[in-house]
């Protein structure tokens, strides 16, 4: 696809701001389904716009009765309680909307808010893509293969118009993760580097995809409540060759603002610390000191590149298969294809969805 056909492609995405209207001109209650992490920036996002919710929707015993005054129900009670409401998504199974309806007769509208990820809620203005649309083809041309180049055009027009089914009808579904993908599978003598561990979530995953095989394993986590639940999850395991860090990524040694939120967690600016949390960063190649590197995932808001940059040593001496997250802002996609090729150009990169939402974008490299 050249340049031009790339343009149009993209250009031809509709409805830019229509989701909010068309929700705030709704006159049935809203039902938030899901009580996660993403929940609270939904709630966050249809706050500022006010849109009033009624109530949580959960399909498990979720060990609270409310959250916030609003009710935390099973589908039975919110069936009671209206005759018609809105669902709007609090969780990333976007790709259940085509069922959910199926599941009650109740369900007036359902909203699915894909520009929302740890308090994120900034759609793409088309403005901005126009003025950006020569640094999205340099790297929409780096792309390996045509999948990946569709992903790339979905999440475009999904950041722009704000239909998350323009990345629905891409998804390939449950199995694409860091550690299996259609682009490589995680061996069972993988020295992995996990940056944003968390709470050992990814952790658990790669165990799972290597049947607890491993060679050694880092895992860098700067948030003290995650980190000590990291810890936790490593001693109950009796994982062995494996070094914690309580330490951010960067390109170099510093440290910096970091913003903690039941939304989540991220460096907050690239300046010293203020009223936040201070911590620790420094560059994955200092840390790791020539040790040979196998895999590499990076997942977290702010960060990517400077983190990339602080590991070029490892690039381009041990090669690493790279997992790294890119959906989570649109500036992701103006810089980290090219600035893998030009610290070594033998990367190939793909990029694929991990689940229907423009945050679970993964780029893949080998």
């Amino acid at each position: 696809m050249d340049k031009n056909e790339f343009y149009e492609e993209v250009q031809k995405a509709e409805g830019n701001g229509l989701l909010v209207q068309e929700m705030q001109q709704s006159e049935y209650p809203f039902v938030i389904w899901g009580i996660g992490s993403l929940s609270y920036s939904i709630k966050k996002y249809l706050d500022y716009y006010h849109i009033k919710v009624s109530s949580y929707w959960v399909d498990g015993n979720p060990g609270l009765k409310e959250r916030d005054g609003i009710p935390v129900q099973f589908l039975s009670a919110i069936e009671n309680q209206f005759d018609k409401f809105n669902v709007v998504f609090g969780h990333s199974k976007y790709e259940l909307k085509t069922e959910i309806k199926k599941r009650c007769k109740n369900i007036q509208n359902i909203f699915c808010i894909p520009n929302v990820c740890y308090g994120q809620y900034q759609k793409m203005e088309k403005a901005f893509f126009e003025k950006n649309k020569e640094g999205y083809y340099r790297n929409f041309s780096l792309l390996e293969d045509r999948e990946s180049q569709e992903c790339m055009i979905a999440y475009l027009k999904c950041k722009i118009t704000e239909k998350i089914d323009y990345i629905v009808d891409i998804y390939s579904g449950e199995g694409t993760n860091y550690f299996t993908n259609p682009v490589y599978k995680a061996g069972e003598e993988e020295v992995y580097i996990d940056v944003g561990a968390y709470t050992g979530d990814s952790l658990e995953l790669f165990l799972k995809s290597v049947n607890n095989h491993y060679k050694k394993i880092y895992a860098f986590e700067p948030e003290e409540k995650s980190f000590q639940l990291l810890k936790e999850y490593v001693e109950e395991k009796k994982l062995e060759n494996i070094v914690l860090e309580k330490k951010g990524t960067w390109n170099k040694k510093d440290t910096l603002s970091f913003s903690d939120t039941e939304e989540g967690s991220s460096i907050d600016s690239m300046s010293k610390s203020g009223e936040d949390t201070e911590i620790a960063v420094d560059t994955l190649d200092s840390m790791l000191n020539g040790e040979t590197v196998t895999l590499v995932k990076i997942n977290f808001l702010v960060g990517v590149k400077e983190t990339i940059e602080g590991m070029k040593g490892i690039m381009v001496q041990s090669k690493p298969k790279l997992a790294v997250t890119v959906g989570f802002d649109e500036y992701a996609l103006l810089s980290i294809p090219m600035l893998i090729k030009a610290i070594n150009p033998a990367y190939k990169i793909y990029l694929r969805f991990a689940d229907a939402m423009p945050a679970r974008l993964l780029l893949l490299a080998v």
